[in-house]
């Protein structure tokens, strides 16, 4: 891959972590994780790929990201200084494995503490 694609992809990734803990809000309870940038090589469209938790509540998360698609690309466009800022599409992440592990970690801690 490109190393200029790459560190694109990293501050898309960074830029976008930081505005949807600043200016977005998600339903109690969900957390959401930027796990991927996929940038194309003309650098005028990118995938980006979300981990939710819990993963059942992922079409509800994707469904506000996407109405609020405008306003996220806007604060994008003005945080980064780059000639072109690519379009961005979401997607969920179902390659990324943390997802599962975090869900059994929450369940055995959710055991614990009903055990307790």
């Amino acid at each position: 891959m490109n190393v200029r694609i790459e560190k694109v992809n990293e501050l898309i990734k960074t830029e976008l972590g930081m505005i949807f803990v600043k200016h977005l809000e998600f339903p109690k309870g969900n957390l959401v994780t930027v796990t991927r940038i996929k940038t194309e090589p003309d650098m005028k469209n990118a995938l980006v790929f979300l981990s939710v938790f819990p993963f059942e509540r992922s079409g509800e998360i994707l469904t506000l990201i996407k109405r609020r698609m405008p306003y996220i690309q806007s604060l994008l466009n003005h945080t980064l200084s780059m000639k072109f800022v690519p379009h961005l599409q979401y997607r969920i992440d179902t390659e990324n494995d943390e997802v599962d592990s975090m869900q059994r970690l929450m369940d055995e801690v959710a055991k614990t503490i009903d055990n307790e």
